[in-house]
């Protein structure tokens, strides 16, 4: 709730103080309070972030890591890292001490509303996240888009559309190694790590048979000789 709420409720400048000091709200940015805490990481973000897109100018949706949040895409370890926030426009934008406020070009058709929040949309994220994300993180986000079957190519027209921002050539590095057959972060991981040392060429969810068809689906082997690896045992693999 914005200080504007709360005195609509019937608080005070002087009864806030009081209510945050005895733990009847919680601060989450400067001018925004909850009654309760979230129950996790991700939903404490999503909080976070959307009381920053209210004291935002009209036209400002969650992007980013905190769009990555709300839609359930994977995040790094800890959680989300910084609040990203996005308006149309150019000029770059603005990085303050609770958020990042981005302007950039932001057409209707690359935002939504996700539970009433504004938010720029699945394949929007997903390529802002790889183009300004450590390779790695960039490859689990876009890994799990896939796996909700979503087609490549809109992925890849994402990219298109950016093909001038900054970091967009890693972004389009990240969507060509991307595979939407990784089951989980710790396979995509797994993978990147496995490129990293020269290891390339693993197929996700390999089927490794014997010469009467049977065997054991594993979490990625090279196609070349069916060499299975373990997402959590591979070497440089570690969770």
């Amino acid at each position: 709730m914005t200080r504007k709420q709360l005195l609509a409720l019937g608080w005070t400048d002087a009864t806030i103080p009081r209510a945050e000091a005895d733990g009847k709200l919680v601060r989450l940015r400067r001018g925004a309070w909850v009654t309760q805490l979230p129950s996790n990481a991700r939903e404490l973000h999503v909080a976070a972030a959307e009381a920053a897109r209210k004291a935002a100018k009209d036209g400002t949706v969650l992007s980013h890591w905190s769009a990555a949040a709300l839609w359930g895409l994977h995040l790094p370890d800890g959680g989300a890292p910084e609040i990203y926030l996005t308006r149309d426009g150019k000029g770059g934008g603005l990085v303050k001490s609770d958020a990042h406020l981005v302007k950039a070009p932001l057409n209707r058709n690359e935002w939504c509303l996700k539970d009433g929040i504004p938010v720029t949309n699945l394949t929007r994220t997903v390529n802002d996240v790889a183009r300004m994300a450590p390779f790695i993180d960039g490859v689990m986000v876009a890994d799990a888009l896939l796996r909700m079957k979503l087609p490549p190519h809109l992925l890849k027209d994402a990219n298109l559309r950016a093909r001038r921002w900054p970091g967009n050539a890693k972004a389009r590095r990240v969507l060509d190694f991307a595979d939407g057959r990784a089951e989980s972060p710790y396979e995509s991981k797994c993978r990147v790590r496995l490129a990293e040392i020269g290891l390339s060429g693993f197929v996700p969810q390999y089927i490794v048979t014997d010469a009467w068809g049977n065997g054991p689906r594993t979490s990625s082997a090279a196609r070349r000789n069916a060499t299975p690896t373990s997402a959590r045992r591979a070497g440089g693999c570690s969770t």
